[in-house]
């Protein structure tokens, strides 16, 4: 056998190999909802706010404007998580509905 032969020989046996990459790859796209579906929200996405510590009466006469300040950035980053979890949520509900028509495609009944 020559190096040619030897070295088609080689090759399709690695065409052998992965000849079943580009139907899983489909799948995967398909399952997944796509490269598109990683531009959404997840809940890693969605960062808790740290609530203010609690203030001695001191610190409060003392700080009063600055920590109705900190509160008040507490209460909108709080409102923030809440509607980056409901985005989530979205996110979530639309990837179990594209992944249960894909199911039913796979596994008619």
């Amino acid at each position: 056998m020559t190096l040619r032969q030897l070295d088609r020989a080689r090759v399709s046996q690695q065409e052998r190999r992965y000849r079943h990459v580009p139907v899983f790859l489909a799948c995967l796209a398909v399952l997944t909802g796509g490269p598109w579906a990683w531009a959404q929200t997840t809940s890693f996405d969605c960062l808790p706010p740290v609530p203010p510590s609690a203030a001695s009466p001191d610190l409060l006469r003392e700080y009063e404007a600055e920590l109705r300040v900190e509160y008040s950035v507490y209460f909108d980053d709080a409102q923030s998580y809440l509607i980056c979890l409901d985005a989530a949520g979205r996110t979530m509900r639309a990837d179990v509905q594209a992944t249960l028509k894909a199911y039913r495609r796979l596994f008619p009944e």
